[in-house]
């Protein structure tokens, strides 16, 4: 399957999942969009993609689906948004650092201190 994530700043930080179908001539794409609240969203994997949630301070993996299937803290008590980071890794910025972070084994790769980051290019 192909899939599309929206992530907006409206109402708190929406995302919306659309699924795409594999043969563009068959068909349009459904209406029906996986939606749920977080400030951000970022696939992780070919089935995969994690949602930041600032209220709770989390990240939660979820499935095609739409349903989670892992919850962990945020490497950083004050994480504004998640990037794409390769497989099973995640851009964590806070105001003063950016930090890569394994959702599948729950620990920090790799931190870096840097002024306020707008975008991220992977």
């Amino acid at each position: 399957e192909n899939a599309v994530i929206l992530s907006y700043d409206a109402d708190g930080g929406m995302y919306e999942l659309y699924l795409l179908p594999r043969d563009p001539s068959r068909g349009e794409v459904s209406s029906d969009a996986g939606r749920g609240t977080g400030c951000s969203a970022c696939f992780v994997a070919r089935n995969r993609f994690a949602v930041l949630d600032k209220n709770t301070n989390t990240i939660a993996v979820k499935n095609l689906q739409n349903e989670t299937t892992k919850r962990c803290p945020s490497p950083t008590p004050t994480t504004d948004a998640i990037f794409y980071g390769g497989t099973g890794l995640v851009l964590c910025k806070s105001e003063d650092k950016m930090v890569m972070f394994d959702v599948q084994q729950r620990n920090v790769v790799g931190e870096l201190s840097a002024p306020p980051v707008k975008y991220v290019v992977w």
